[in-house]
């Protein structure tokens, strides 16, 4: 789910139009139809500047959107707002930890912040708990990776995580901070144990049957008759580890 808002404009004769538009991709142009219009009376007043886009696949998707602004009776096209993108969360599985990286593409800023980091368990959104504030410089250092604190993760476990951004336009009029959560994200730790190796029984031919006097020797005509011999062979896995999810 993500959320896009606006502000009341000033300056500009009433009444407004708003149309907000999504594009699947955080880089991602494409914008299509609007998914959501609003307008207002002469006065140019309304209190539906909040919009929340759901039913959408965050997993798989990052989102990117964009409000163009109409103003007077005929509602000419104004201006735009920059293009803002949802929160993308990458996890990498790495020894006895998981690796996180994330991006955003928003024209304000969200460097040199203290992002937070949450995981979530039982992969369910409403069980999220607190992991760490994680201090960002520049764009580049939006990572972190969990280790348990250096006592490592369980390499049988499922770990998901999200991470909630904050950022400013450093404009007075403006409010900040400018929260938004990334989707969330699961991983299990780079597994470097070889498996068991499988245990393997044979039912071979028992040729010895075949031996004998002369009891047997109709037997033995048969077996010089065929054509096609087998040996049946069974494995079986040795009982592995089983994957938890956290």
């Amino acid at each position: 789910m993500d959320a896009a808002a606006g502000n009341r404009p000033y300056g500009f004769p009433g009444p407004y139009k708003y149309e907000l538009y999504r594009a699947t991709g955080l880089n991602s142009r494409n914008f299509g139809t609007p998914i959501k219009v609003v307008q207002t009376d002469n006065r140019g007043f309304t209190t539906d500047t909040t919009f929340t886009d759901t039913n959408l696949n965050t997993v798989a998707n990052g989102y990117n959107y964009v409000l163009l602004f109409y103003t007077g009776n005929q509602f000419a096209f104004k201006d735009s707002s920059q293009t803002a993108s949802s929160v993308r969360l990458t996890v990498t599985p790495r020894p006895k930890a998981i690796e996180l990286t994330w991006q955003a593409n928003v024209p304000w800023d969200n460097t040199n912040q203290t992002h937070k980091l949450y995981r979530i368990s039982n992969n369910d959104d409403n069980q999220r708990e607190f992991l760490a504030d994680v201090r960002v410089g520049a764009t580049g250092t939006f990572r972190f990776t969990d280790n348990n604190g250096g006592l490592g993760l369980e390499q049988d476990s499922v770990y998901c995580y999200k991470i909630e951004t904050f950022g400013t336009y450093n404009e007075p009029k403006i409010p900040s901070p400018l929260q938004n959560f990334s989707q969330f994200a699961c991983s299990t730790p780079l597994d470097t144990l070889k498996p068991c190796p499988p245990v393997l029984a044979i039912d071979p031919l028992d040729c010895s049957k075949w031996e004998g006097g002369d009891q047997d020797r109709e037997k033995q005509k048969a077996f010089c008759n065929e054509t096609t011999f087998q040996n049946r062979l069974d494995w079986t896995y040795r009982a592995g580890r089983r994957t938890k999810m956290r």
